[in-house]
Parts: structure tokens; C-alpha cells; sequence
């Protein structure tokens, strides 16, 4: 099927996928950084990183208006120089506020982008290759998660400047790679259709599928950011012989995705989108409980390996959702509210990490954010029986 995919879609997948391995050798040591910067302090940390995802909030909501209204290329072009400039900045900034201020703007030009790329990519997709597509846009990122942090270890120690500044430049290359060869794909019929900003916002909240999708999709997040963002910080010096497990996790993480996202994608298209959700925030949940408890490297290897499948049955599974259940001229707007999901999980799920890690400690943290993800299943059950109900009344 891969065969059929056009110049589109494989710059944004090699694109994606060295990005990705410049952010992975950031995201698995940011938190330690932005600790070593601003005193120790783990709440002032947890606030500087609840920042990003408020500039999330920002793009998401107009990322996915101005990508129906003006196009997937401008909004993909201008928010990859954007990501590029604010990863730039982070070498020279010293202070709580410059952090803070980078890493809203860093938010923002990252959700800008995503719902431009996914609206272009579903353009250009039938329905039923869409699943494998997203799921091989997934590998791309995770070749970079599986080496990005085997990267960072080392690139990290010999110097944080040039992380950020190597990154920065992937970044840029990426964006010429956009103007110069990337084709505008937004249907011809939107410009036509274009209604004013208020009520395309009022119209998607009335749809019961989509609002399910991000709260209980949110909760999952919440979980999700916790055991990303913050095991780095929690396993420093718990484990026996190894100073810092979570590179070794995330680069597992990698691997897994790399070699499995295809074919658990493939076996999944044809089940029913909240039932293969529900289980992910089953699995998610249990992996995030087992950070806090496991003190030994395979035990923590294992549990990731468990968080991980969880994560490979969510991601495609609810953009592919998003995508079937989007009207032709609303698509970029669908991806840009469905990015709701992980930008609120990735503001209160750092928010709620810096001040529990502080007053109840790691392993209170990680069993609290399991539990909040496995109750999320519910309300996934529910999009199949609002799905169901839909298709019946037609």
C-alpha cells in the first residue's frame, strides 16, 4: 500500500522522523535541566513545563481554523520556523521567566503544526489506508524516540547547547523542505463553505463523538505526560547500577513502535475504535503504576513495554477516529480540537506532578495518574454506543 503514498506524505514522515530525533534527545532530560536551572525546585519545573501546553491550546484552536481557511502548507511552513527560532532561544536563556515564555511559544508552533499535517494527510488518504498511514507517520517519530535518547545520554553531557541548537536546525531544513516541495492538498470547495471562526466552534460541540474523544482521550494524556515528563526526574538513583533508566525505557519505546506500530495497526482497522481505546488506557494506566514501584531495570523495561502497547493502540486509533468522523471541510479543525487530548494532559499532567511529587511523593504520583487513566475507559465504551446510535438513525 506504502507504494501509493505521494511526496507529501514522505516528506512529512522523513521530516518527522529526524525532528523526532532531536526532540528525544531533549524531552527525557528536559525536566532535569529546567530542575538543574531553577534551584531544585520540582514545582517551579512542573509550572514552566504546564507552560507549553497552554501555547498548545492556542495553536490547536487556530491551527486547524486558518489550515481550512488558508491552507496545510502555510500553517505547516510557519510553524516549523517558529519551532525552529524558539529552540534556538532555549541556549541563551537563564531565567524562570525566559523559560517559561520559550517553552509557551515552543507549545504553540508544535500544535500549529500538527492539525495541518493530519488534515493533509487525510486529504490525500482513502479511508481505509488512513490507519496504516497514521501508523506509519508513528514509526517515523519513534525511529527518533528509540535513538533520540541514546543520543541525548551522551549529547547532553558534553553539551546541552548543542542539542538545542542541532535540533534547532533540523527544524529549519524541515520547513525549506515544506515550502520547496510540499503540495497544497486542502480540498477546493472550503474557501466556499468558510464560515466564521464562533460558529465552526459551536458546530463541533455538538458533536457528543468528538467532546468523548478528548475528555476521556485527556485523561489518558494526563497519565501519559506524568510518566514521560517526569520518571526521568523520579528514577535518578533508584535503580541499582544504573543512574538513569528512562533512556533505556524510551529507547525501548522506540523500538517497539518502529517494529510493531504497522502490524498492531493493521490488525486493529477493522475493531471498534472506543473498545481498542478503552484497552489502551488499561494498559497505559497499568504502566504508569509500575514507574512508581519498580526499582529494578527489566521490571521497568517490562512495565514500559506494556505502557508502550498502550500508546501504539491509542495514537492512531483516535486520529483515525477523528478523521472518519470529520465533515470535508472541517478536517483541519477536527485535528486541531482532537490535539485538545494531549495538550491538556500535557498541562495538568506536569501542574499536578510538580506539587504531588513534592507533597506525596513518586509513588502516590504514579498510582494517582494510573488510576485517572484506567477510568477513562468508560466513557471510550461510550463513543462505540454513540457510534452505533448515529449509524442507526441514518
Amino acid at each position: 500500500m506504502t507504494r501509493h503514498y505521494n511526496l507529501n506524505f514522505w516528506i512529512r514522515f522523513w521530516g518527522q522522523l529526524l525532528t523526532g530525533i532531536g526532540n528525544f534527545m531533549i524531552m527525557p532530560f528536559m525536566a532535569i535541566y529546567l530542575n538543574s536551572k531553577v534551584g531544585g525546585d520540582v514545582s517551579r519545573v512542573g509550572i514552566i513545563m504546564s507552560l507549553g501546553p497552554i501555547g498548545s491550546l492556542i495553536g490547536s484552536l487556530i491551527g486547524g481554523y486558518i489550515a481550512d481557511r488558508f491552507g496545510r502548507k502555510p500553517v505547516m511552513f510557519f510553524s516549523l520556523l517558529g519551532a525552529s527560532v524558539s529552540l534556538f532561544l532555549f541556549i541563551f536563556a537563564q531565567t524562570t521567566l525566559c523559560f517559561s515564555v520559550i517553552n509557551l511559544s515552543q507549545g504553540f508552533f508544535n500544535s500549529l503544526f500538527r492539525p495541518a499535517a493530519d488534515a493533509m494527510v487525510s486529504d490525500i488518504m482513502t479511508e481505509e489506508e488512513r490507519q496504516e498511514a497514521y501508523g506509519l507517520l508513528r514509526v517515523g517519530v519513534n525511529v527518533g524516540a528509540a535513538i533520540g535518547p541514546l543520543i541525548g545520554v551522551w549529547a547532553f553531557t558534553f553539551s546541552r547547547n548543542m542539542v538545542f541548537l542541532a535540533t534547532s536546525i533540523v527544524f529549519f531544513g524541515f520547513s525549506i523542505a515544506v515550502f520547496l516541495w510540499v503540495k497544497e492538498t486542502r480540498p477546493s470547495g472550503e474557501v466556499k463553505t468558510f464560515v466564521n471562526m464562533g460558529k465552526r466552534y459551536f458546530y463541533i460541540f455538538e458533536d457528543k463523538v468528538l467532546l468523548l474523544s478528548i475528555l476521556a482521550g485527556s485523561m489518558v494524556q494526563t497519565a501519559y505526560a506524568v510518566a514521560a515528563d517526569f520518571s526521568p526526574l523520579y528514577l535518578i538513583g533508584k535503580v541499582s547500577g544504573v543512574y538513569n533508566p528512562t533512556a533505556y525505557m524510551f529507547a525501548l519505546n522506540g523500538a517497539m513502535v518502529v517494529f510493531l506500530q504497522l502490524p498492531i495497526s493493521k490488525s486493529i482497522k477493522d475493531m471498534k475504535p472506543g473498545f481498542v481505546m478503552a484497552l489502551a488506557a488499561v494498559l497505559t494506566g497499568i504502566g504508569t503504576v509500575g514507574i512508581g514501584f519498580f526499582d529494578t531495570l527489566p521490571l521497568l523495561l517490562f512495565d514500559y513495554a506494556v505502557f508502550t502497547v498502550g500508546e501504539m493502540l491509542m495514537a492512531p486509533t483516535h486520529t483515525t477516529l477523528l478523521a472518519s468522523i470529520a465533515p470535508e471541510d472541517r478536517r483541519g479543525l477536527y485535528m486541531g480540537m482532537g490535539g485538545l487530548t494531549w495538550i491538556s494532559g500535557g498541562f495538568f499532567g506536569p501542574l499536578l506532578a510538580g506539587f504531588l511529587m513534592d507533597s506525596l511523593g513518586g509513588q502516590a504520583l504514579f498510582a494517582m495518574m494510573g488510576v485517572l487513566s484506567v477510568m477513562s475507559m468508560g466513557l471510550f465504551r461510550m463513543i462505540d454506543r454513540e457510534i452505533e446510535r448515529k449509524e442507526m438513525s441514518c
